[in-house]
């Protein structure tokens, strides 16, 4: 009687210290919510802010090469105007008064300060963790075959989806600061924490424009809407397998051997739409209606950088939103054509 309680008791307590083994393993190692931050050092705002400093690299580049092209200022106020550009952020907004430079120079800053830049961003993050174990308890009297098998699964996927849009005009890109020390360089691994190709973008946009300036209208601009559509997916996996076997074994029910099988799965899709856009007063233009989408009355946030999808439907439907956009690729596609 007494070694079958003592057989008993050891079962209990195996078995409880074996579920709470298993338990724990397989609760351990998923976010409740999947974000940036997990995997990279920057949080969804941070992203945000870096796509800005990226596009404000690009902007200020191509004020550079405006500046140094004009044919009437002196080189030392060239110098001057280039080492205020990068070094005060605010100085961008009078350039564009400095009748030392020529008509054509000043003109165009004055164009480009008022054209669009907005952003749709669109972050999915999937995360999947299934973990399983296997537990055997045996008895270790030699010629006993009573052993006792526990074996548990859990299966946990969790998913976060952001959506928010940037709009802003090319003088507020240019003036925001605190941009000195995000890194533009190409990320391989989570690429939308590095550079994403807005300087490309941006180069096209008034490019396209540019070649209309220099045709038999030079009034007229080309491209009213510009869109290019990035898109970048992570795929992370692993699986974790420890097992552990006890080859002595007691008189009572004891742990024989134990495995903990651990499989973790996450997916990161950043989609996201680079969108440039001049200035109109036509209610029809699709234009006109990019740039009412930046607050009542179509004015500019001074410090707004993100306007969440709900603040937007006041202006337009989501549908009606994504036919203009769709429309885009294609005004970009004949214009190309036409030249």
């Amino acid at each position: 009687m007494g070694f079958k309680m003592q057989w008993v008791d050891g079962l209990a307590r195996n078995v409880r210290v074996a579920l709470v083994a298993a338990t724990t393993g397989m609760f351990a190692g998923c976010s409740i919510q999947p974000l940036p931050e997990d995997v990279t050092a920057l949080d969804t705002k941070s992203i945000v802010r870096k796509i800005n400093c990226e596009a404000q690299d690009s902007l200020k580049y191509q004020v550079k090469k405006l500046i140094l092209g004009d044919r009437t200022a002196p080189q030392r106020l060239k110098d001057l105007w280039i080492r205020n550009l990068y070094e005060d952020v605010g100085r961008f907004s009078k350039l564009k008064d400095d009748h030392r430079f020529e008509d054509r120079t000043r003109l165009l800053l004055e164009k480009y300060s008022k054209y669009l830049l907005y952003l749709d961003c669109t972050f999915i993050i999937y995360e999947e963790n299934k973990n399983s174990t296997d537990i055997n308890l045996a008895d270790g009297i030699v010629l006993s075959q009573t052993s006792f098998n526990i074996k548990t699964s859990n299966d946990r996927k969790r998913q976060n989806t952001s959506n928010f849009r940037v709009r802003k005009t090319f003088q507020q890109v240019i003036s925001s600061p605190g941009c000195g020390q995000f890194s533009t360089l190409p990320d391989p691994i989570y690429p939308i924490t590095g550079e994403i190709g807005m300087s490309e973008a941006i180069d096209d946009f008034l490019e396209l424009n540019e070649y209309d300036s220099l045709s038999a209208n030079p009034g007229k601009d080309k491209i009213q809407l510009f869109s290019r559509t990035l898109q970048f997916t992570t795929l992370n996996s692993g699986t974790a397998g420890p097992k552990i076997t006890l080859s002595s074994l007691g008189k009572a029910m004891q742990l024989a051997n134990a495995g903990l099988i651990s499989t973790s799965t996450r997916s990161d899709v950043h989609e996201v739409l680079i969108g440039m856009a001049l200035p109109s007063e036509d209610p029809k233009d699709p234009a006109y209606i990019a740039s009412r989408l930046i607050v009542p009355g179509g004015g500019f946030p001074p410090a707004t950088e993100v306007i969440r999808s709900r603040n937007l439907d006041i202006y337009m439907d989501e549908q009606q939103r994504r036919n203009i956009l769709l429309d885009l690729g294609s005004q970009r596609a004949a214009a190309l054509g036409g030249f």
